[in-house]
């Protein structure tokens, strides 16, 4: 990488929080959870719950969505509480609770049996069920996981299509671009993360949208095509910054670091990475086992550069 990239990176990112995202057409959706009557209270709680989810808070936000399974149930709001139910699933998934989340699909599964609306909606949740079912089996490393992990990604992706369900598409193209990945077939991978990012702006995800674009810049890094995965980097920074996604922020920056280090930049990897620890150490809503993780994934990383953490962990 040459001076006058390097030159370029810090100042765009200097600036990038003052400029507006014109990627985006919508507002991100406050929740999966649609197309029901819910209260003014149950929203409230909804977007609680999703605000300690982009913060890590991720055992917080399961509190709250099983404190408002309980009043969907009372009300027999069916929809309502499978949706919430793989919600659940999908948030132990990002704590990396994977024996708690297989629990919650399998209470998922039994439940789908109990929805009588109109056959539309079933498949719908059929459809979510899988896909997040697909999820765990790409982190989740369960030995009769193996041999049917690559037919079940596909079956859901033909199932998303089936349905028209542009959210549980995306989510579909998501998990297959990750299955790529994993196996490091990368141009496969970008293909699926390409179509996602589409639909991503196309419903307005200003999340998902930022995460892929990390995503993508990581496949390029691979690639070895820097001024590509700088590009989509920035993007993202662009939109986690702008939204107050501190939490993915941090993680971001550990991710800009290796590219960094890759790049034969140490000196400002060293930089980000500093940076994403004390955003990361700073949330006060981060489980504290997630926030373990990474940060001292980011201690290893200037371990092995020799280089003294700058930055205390807050008590």
């Amino acid at each position: 990488m040459n001076k006058k990239l390097i030159v370029y990176i810090i100042i765009l990112i200097s600036f990038i929080s003052c400029s507006s995202n014109k990627t985006i057409k919508k507002n991100i959706s406050i929740s999966e959870i649609n197309n029901y009557s819910i209260t003014g209270l149950q929203e409230d709680k909804l977007r609680q719950a999703n605000d300690l989810f982009y913060k890590g808070g991720f055992y917080s936000a399961i509190e709250i969505y099983n404190s408002l399974l309980e009043s969907f149930m009372a009300s027999d709001n069916q929809i309502a509480v499978i949706n919430l139910i793989l919600l659940i699933a999908e948030t132990y998934i990002e704590a990396m609770n994977y024996e708690k989340a297989l629990e919650t699909l399998e209470i998922a599964k039994n439940r789908l049996n109990f929805i009588i609306v109109k056959t539309a909606n079933k498949d719908k949740y059929t459809a979510l069920y899988m896909n997040t079912l697909s999820k765990l089996m790409l982190y989740y490393d369960k030995p009769s996981f193996k041999e049917i992990k690559e037919g079940l990604l596909n079956h859901s992706l033909i199932l998303a299509k089936m349905i028209k369900d542009s959210n549980i598409l995306m989510k579909s193209y998501i998990n297959l671009g990750q299955y790529y990945m994993n196996q490091k077939e990368f141009d496969l991978a970008l293909e699926n993360f390409e179509k996602a990012l589409y639909l991503a702006n196309y419903t307005g995800k200003k999340y998902s949208y930022a995460i892929l674009c990390e995503i993508i810049g990581k496949i390029y890094v691979e690639k070895q095509d820097f001024k590509k995965a700088e590009k989509y980097f920035i993007t993202a920074y662009n939109i986690l910054s702008n939204n107050n996604y501190n939490f993915s922020l941090g993680r971001l920056l550990i991710t800009i670091g290796d590219f960094l280090i890759k790049a034969n930049n140490v000196d400002l990897a060293i930089s980000f990475y500093n940076r994403g620890y004390e955003i990361i150490s700073s949330n006060e809503e981060t489980d504290k086992n997630i926030k373990d993780y990474y940060l001292k994934s980011i201690e290893n990383k200037l371990n092995n550069l020799n280089i003294k953490v700058l930055n205390l962990r807050l008590k």
